[in-house]
């Protein structure tokens, strides 16, 4: 069985094997557990400390994209489909990225103007 480390973002190389992060949360490595998942009908052993219910939603989501490729074009092969659903996921979060750097900084920005504010009218 493969053995997969899913959904981290590593800082440095030198931390590959010791911390893994999520959402600014470092985790541990030992906190990790294994799972065995299924993705179109390969199994696989995988590494995991954001628990069970999050990784069968990312089990679930990436056989549904296999599943969608499959049905919506003529990808011959798992490598072909592999790929296809790649790329979807890949421009999905490419886009995701764009739209949240959009609004990076914004919740700082309405907090100091609350704050200027606040003060304009206290001193009135």
């Amino acid at each position: 069985m493969t053995h997969l480390k899913i959904n981290c973002v590593i800082r440095y190389a030198a931390d590959y094997k010791h911390i893994v992060c999520r959402k600014g949360v470092i985790v541990e490595e030992n906190d990790s557990r294994q799972y065995q998942i299924n993705i179109s009908g390969n199994r696989f052993s995988i590494s995991s400390p954001y628990g069970e219910e999050h990784v069968r939603e990312v089990e679930k989501l990436l056989d549904q994209q296999i599943a969608e490729v499959t049905e919506h074009t003529d990808a011959f092969g798992p490598t072909n489909v592999a790929l296809l659903v790649a790329l979807n996921l890949a421009d999905k979060l490419l886009t995701l990225k764009n739209k949240v750097s959009k609004y990076e900084g914004i919740e700082e920005d309405l907090d100091n103007l609350c704050y200027k504010l606040d003060e304009v009218l206290t001193e009135k």
